[in-house]
Parts: C-alpha cells; structure tokens; sequence
C-alpha cells in the first residue's frame, strides 16, 4: 500500500510546497540551504527536505526555462529520491 502526504500525517503537501515557495528549506544542510538560497536568483534546481513522522519529504523545483521560469515542483519520499 502507498502511503500519501495528507491531513492525517499532520502536514499537507500544499503546506509543504508553501515553505518550499517561500525559501523555508526545511532540515537542509546550512551549506544547501545558502546554495538554494542562491540559485533562487539564478539558473539551478532547488530543493527542500522536511520531516513528518520521521520520515523526509523532499521538495525538488526544477531550474528556470528559456523565458525564466520555474514552472515544476515535485514531493517526493526519500526512497524515491
């Protein structure tokens, strides 16, 4: 059975996607977060990881396209990081 991000874990996935938005970037390392924090405002992938019920949850927003955009964010379970 797959488990799935809901009420139920006290978290939802629109809560975690609205840290993600606003550059809280969870339990990441210091030196991860300074480089999120970096290329927010360049070319690059972003990611954030957060724990509910002891297990991680990843936040991955793939970097701008041609016109600057970031138009993709995927949750992801560690495993299937």
């Amino acid at each position: 059975m797959k488990k799935t991000l809901d009420a139920s874990h006290g978290r939802t996935a629109f809560e975690l996607q609205g840290y993600h938005a606003r550059g809280e970037w969870g339990v990441m390392a210091p030196v991860d977060a300074a480089v999120n924090d970096r290329v927010v405002k360049e070319h690059g992938r972003v990611s954030s990881c957060y724990l509910v019920e002891h297990r991680s949850i990843w936040g991955i927003t793939d970097s701008h396209d041609d016109s600057g955009v970031r138009s993709t964010t995927c949750p992801l379970f560690a495993r299937e990081y």
